[in-house]
């Protein structure tokens, strides 16, 4: 604080401290927010990314359950072929029920 400063603080009848020196720091900034009203944009914010990434999420997963589906179809037409490859010859079940 300027010497000026420190008279006008000093003798202020308001001044919360008397005693100041010149050279003194002074200085003090407040901000007040209400929690209330951050903690309720804080939770629009959550519901919009959960409203945003759901649909992801559920096609993700219906995907690889839809893949998972595929390869197991594949891997039984598989099997079925290499069985009939292997026995020459031989009929199938499916075979004998048709008879």
């Amino acid at each position: 604080m300027r010497s000026a400063c420190v008279e006008c603080h000093n003798t202020h009848p308001d001044t919360p401290k008397t005693g100041w020196k010149t050279g003194d720091l002074r200085g003090i900034l407040e901000v007040s927010y209400p929690i209330e009203h951050a903690s309720e944009l804080a939770r629009q914010g959550s519901r919009k990314t959960i409203i945003v990434f759901a649909p992801f999420i559920l096609l993700g997963v219906l995907g690889i359950g839809f893949m998972g589906l595929r390869e197991g179809q594949a891997e039984e037409e598989g099997l079925s072929e290499k069985t009939k490859k292997k026995v020459p010859g031989a009929s199938s079940h499916e075979d004998n029920l048709d008879s």
